[in-house]
């Protein structure tokens, strides 16, 4: 399963490389997780839940030759000839981001996907589930630097000068 499939190449190619830009800098935010997005159109009767929840469950990420679970997958699947998309979310994430956070997303991005203009609807999606789990995450925490004691040496080991010792010069 790749990052970014669009079946009917509805995406420029700058669109696509922003787009793989934006999926690195939220992978490198929240290396647990991940995003995958299915730009094309699904067979008849099948509505874009299903195609996501069938993307989300069947297909396999892997990253660097590493299979990566799906419990921190996000499905975005997008249906161009009806205007419509899906997000579907892994069960580890569905605690996080509620099912109100997943519509008020799809209703931001409805513009965009009614107008064709997809790389800015996924952009918003990226966006907006960044943003909800920046909320949730929890920061690393750093060392305060006001009482800090500073290393005697790079190895821990005291720092000695030699001795300074007459120099003897043959003449």
């Amino acid at each position: 399963m790749n990052r970014l499939v669009d079946t009917q190449h509805l995406l420029h190619l700058r669109d696509s490389v922003r787009l793989e830009t934006l999926f690195d800098e939220f992978e490198r935010r929240f290396p647990q997780a991940f995003c995958t997005v299915f730009l094309g159109i699904l067979p008849h009767g099948v509505s874009t839940a299903e195609g996501g929840f069938w993307l989300l469950n069947h297909g396999v990420r892997t990253c660097q030759d590493e299979i990566r679970p799906n419990d921190y997958g996000i499905a975005l699947v997008i249906d161009p000839s009806t205007h419509s998309a899906s997000l579907c979310l892994g069960y580890s994430l569905e605690t996080v981001i509620t099912h109100e956070n997943t519509a008020e997303l799809l209703r931001q991005i409805s513009p965009a996907l009614w107008h064709g203009d997809y790389a800015n609807a996924i952009t918003k999606m990226v966006k907006g589930v960044d943003k909800l789990l920046r909320k949730y995450g929890q920061p690393r925490r750093r060392p305060s630097l006001i009482d800090a004691r500073k290393p005697r040496s790079l190895f821990g080991f005291k720092h000695t000068t030699p001795e300074k010792s007459p120099v003897e010069v043959d003449k």
